[in-house]
């Protein structure tokens, strides 16, 4: 963590995906590099996501998969370079809708599995495990605001997050879905961090409820009902 200072940052990046028969996938690069005050910036991000489906019955697909992310983190919070990757415009739900981290200084491992039944029902499964990337910087939120900085404990594990997500398209207008979403951090989160009333400090579970109307395949009405759970 390097502070704050004037920051010019560049962004550039490289995409190879496709789809051979039963298996897809889909890789990402990203390469940062500017100037961070009298420093200079040099981060990166890779994303991996590889599955394969398979087709029973009419209308009913599985689907297993396999993603892997890797975000730089910074290598030394005393010199004035900055290695920690930047979202810069990320979304809320990176993820999943907890979102209880960001993709900087990040290792992650997620399988996950999705079953469409009938063209009707559709399930998500999923469990993500999550480590620092470089332990001389910390844990940020999805805000790119620390968590957790590196002189607050030496541990690498972060925590793991289970996500179900089932969605019943009821006609052609009307879509349900509901998400569950339970986060558990490594122990030591509760007792070194910055914000008490951050999700990744905390043992935590998220459940939400939207009810979609959609007309022209453009959603026009959407009723949302969540919890969240902290402690």
């Amino acid at each position: 963590m390097q502070g704050r200072n004037k920051e010019l940052r560049h962004s550039s990046g490289i995409r190879w995906w496709g789809k051979p028969g039963a298996w897809d996938y889909n890789f990402e690069f990203i390469h940062q590099f500017g100037k961070f005050g009298g420093g200079n910036i040099n981060s990166f991000t890779f994303a991996c996501d590889t599955g394969y489906t398979w087709q029973f019955g009419s209308g009913n697909k599985l689907r297993l998969s396999l993603r892997v992310d890797i975000s730089s983190g910074d290598e030394d919070p005393l010199d004035n370079d900055l290695e920690t990757f930047n979202l810069m415009f990320g979304k809320g739900k990176h993820l999943g809708q907890l979102a209880p981290y960001g993709p900087m200084n990040l290792y992650e491992f997620h399988p996950k599995a999705n079953i469409q039944l009938l063209e009707k029902l559709k399930i998500v499964a999923m469990w993500e495990f999550l480590w620092r990337q470089n332990l001389n910087d910390g844990v940020y939120s999805i805000a790119n605001s620390p968590l957790r900085t590196d002189t607050q404990s030496r541990v690498r594990y972060v925590g793991n997050q289970g996500i179900l997500e089932v969605t019943w398209q009821k006609s052609q207008h009307i879509a349900i879905t509901g998400t569950f979403s339970y986060f558990l951090p490594e122990p030591t989160l509760k007792k070194h961090h910055m914000e008490k009333t951050s999700a990744i400090c905390q043992q935590c579970w998220y459940i939400n409820f939207n009810l979609f109307w959609l007309f022209l395949n453009t959603e026009r009405f959407s009723f949302l009902s969540s919890k969240l759970y902290n402690g």
